[in-house]
């Protein structure tokens, strides 16, 4: 399943912090729209990369969806001594 909430909250050291929560399908149809428009320059860099470089992109498009699918549940918590940083992806 794609991921569909990113949370960020970043706290100061003695000071409350901030969440942000991002609903990513608010993110995924304006990138849907956008490489809707760009369609005609991908092909044609397709086109090029696959003459040119030899790579073949039809075998790219699934890893590339299968990395975004995998993003579910990742963590990321840093924290130094001015301040907390956390990033949740789910």
């Amino acid at each position: 399943m794609i991921p569909m909430v990113v949370k960020i909250k970043i706290q100061a050291e003695n000071k409350k912090g901030w969440r942000l929560w991002i609903p990513l399908p608010l993110l995924y149809f304006p990138a849907l729209i956008l490489v809707f428009l760009l369609s005609p320059i991908l092909l044609v860099a397709v086109i090029v990369l696959t003459i040119v470089k030899g790579i073949r992109i039809v075998g790219v498009l699934p890893a590339i969806f299968i990395f975004i699918s995998s993003l579910r549940g990742l963590n990321i918590d840093i924290n130094s001594k001015d301040s907390k940083v956390y990033f949740s992806i789910q």
